[in-house]
């Protein structure tokens, strides 16, 4: 009975110890459109066993969805870029047209930590997608 115990309880134990430092750092929002008609979700995740302040490649994942009762998606990309801890200014202008700043304030350096101290931001990634009406649709654009 004993033995029996054993051979469940250890590779319970062993899968459990695995998983142990496995996990990412999960952040992420949403903005609505000035019109309320569409919403951007942005989510980052860190890179596994590590703090999301790290110098570290980090996985972006952009969603554009039409606001609503059931919300309709219209656009997802994902991108992926190093940086410390990743943040991001969203901006939508009168037309639905939307811009997405990424940016961090260096290796080490947790968000809250460089907004207090105004430290210079250090711009990672930027993305911006147009609203094309007719269609009803977004197209990402590229930056000059």
């Amino acid at each position: 009975m004993r033995a029996m115990r054993l051979c469940l309880i250890t590779p319970i134990l062993c899968v459990t110890v695995a998983f142990v430092g496995c996990s990412r750092t999960r952040v992420g929002g949403f903005t609505d459109s000035q019109d309320k008609k569409h919403r951007v979700y942005v989510t980052a995740w860190g890179a596994y066993g590590r703090a999301f302040n790290d110098q570290t490649a980090k996985e972006i994942r952009i969603r554009i969805v039409a606001s609503g009762g059931n919300e309709r998606l219209l656009l997802e990309k994902s991108y992926h870029v190093t940086a410390s801890s990743l943040d991001w200014n969203v901006a939508w202008d009168e037309h639905n047209n939307l811009s997405v700043a990424f940016f961090d304030y260096g290796p080490g350096v947790d968000s809250s930590d460089g907004q207090k101290s105004a430290e210079p931001k250090r711009p990672v990634h930027a993305v911006t997608y147009r609203f094309d009406p007719t269609t009803a649709s977004f197209t990402e654009q590229s930056i000059k």
